[in-house]
């Protein structure tokens, strides 16, 4: 008992931030996975910390509930309960994921779940992913009072990005960010076809705090094989507002419309497909589809090329549109290509270059000339 006595005024003479920086350098040892599951040995010595003085209970729980993943296929009775005795835990919550199953999600247990969501109003980061055996999960099964507190946790001042994934029908005029500087992420989302079908939102604990302040669009979007319907519907929303977007895509859409985004400086752009059969015709297309790019400041573009004959002609069509009067405020140019090895060969044997940043340096002469080329070229066979 003595020892106990002695070790606990020691820990308490401790500055904070030394107690803070202690359990930081445990996490950082001893955490592998960013959602340890309550049988992790570093789980249980972290929770151990916490006994040995009242000094680490705050900063201990402040670690164990940092981050929370839940999903649709498990009862959270208990969980809700506990919240509702030690409500605080929850505001310790900063990075937050829901699964969202594909099987039944009606009845009690949903109803369980959208009260413990009603219980975090300190996220910074939050993830919806649909887990579905064929495809993606669609947002209109999703039980109403699950997509009334989604859509809280959606709205709060605290929230930085909110990352939706593999979830069709979704809609978007729903999501109404309540700061500026949100992050909205996109992957295998699909928009609503039914533009007018009103969500119910159910009496619940907390309202979704719309009166917080002045409803404001997206500071970034970033979309992966994201459907017209929903890149509509988020630029009717948004459009005011971004001004960085990243767009990813296995195919060739050519919706996107730059000049809907008046606001934009920061464009990022990955085309992963053949570049004759479609990279330069799209990549083109839609930087030509811009009205005057005046605030464009930085671009960056990632192409996995395949084909080593059609390059010179699409090389000239990037450099003519870049180094013209719509892109005048362009600082920088960021062009990150990936070839295959027997088609870096073909180029160098049939160029005479000495290496593949040299070719594609010929080829973009106008953005050579203006100092704003960045250049990266690897061949890789995978």
């Amino acid at each position: 008992m003595e020892v106990i006595q002695r070790s606990t005024s020691v820990a308490l003479a401790i500055p904070q931030e030394i107690i803070d920086y202690i359990l930081d350098f445990f996490l950082a040892l001893n955490f592998s996975h960013p959602f340890p599951s309550p049988d992790d040995l570093s789980l249980r010595n972290l929770a151990a910390i916490a006994t040995t003085s009242q000094a680490f209970v705050i900063p201990v729980q402040k670690h164990l509930f940092s981050k929370r993943r839940l999903d649709t296929g498990t009862d959270y009775t208990f969980y809700n309960e506990f919240l509702s005795r030690k409500p605080h835990i929850a505001n310790y919550t900063q990075n937050l994921t829901l699964a969202l199953h594909d099987a039944e999600r009606s009845g009690r247990v949903a109803t369980v779940l959208a009260e413990v969501l009603q219980n975090f109003t300190s996220v910074q980061h939050f993830k919806v992913e649909g887990i579905a055996v064929n495809s993606e999960v669609c947002w209109r099964t999703v039980n109403s009072n699950l997509k009334s507190s989604i859509l809280y946790i959606s709205r709060l001042l605290t929230l930085k990005s909110l990352r939706l994934v593999a979830i069709n029908n979704f809609h978007f005029s729903d999501l109404k960010p309540s700061s500026l500087g949100q992050m909205l992420i996109l992957s295998r989302v699909t928009g609503a076809e039914d533009k007018n079908e009103a969500l119910p939102v159910p009496h619940l604990k907390r309202d979704p705090p719309e009166a917080l302040g002045h409803v404001v669009g997206y500071f970034g979007l970033t979309i992966d094989r994201v459907n017209i319907k929903a890149w509509e519907q988020i630029v009717g929303t948004s459009s005011l507002s971004i001004s960085r977007l990243e767009v990813s895509y296995p195919t060739t859409p050519l919706y996107i419309n730059l000049s809907e985004l008046p606001l934009l400086h920061a464009l990022k752009l990955r085309v992963w497909h053949t570049f004759i059969r479609g990279g330069e015709t799209t990549l083109s297309t839609i930087l030509r589809s811009a009205g005057v790019m005046s605030s464009i400041g930085d671009l960056d573009c990632t192409i996995l090329i395949f084909h080593p004959t059609a390059l010179r002609g699409a090389c000239a069509g990037l450099d003519a549109v870049l180094s013209g009067s719509k892109y005048l405020k362009l600082r920088r140019f960021s062009l990150h290509i990936t070839t295959m090895p027997f088609t870096a060969a073909t180029i160098l044997q049939a160029t005479g270059n000495e290496n593949l940043e040299d070719y594609y340096r010929q080829e973009l002469p106008g953005l050579v000339s203006r100092g704003v080329l960045s250049l990266e070229v690897t061949a890789s066979s995978h």
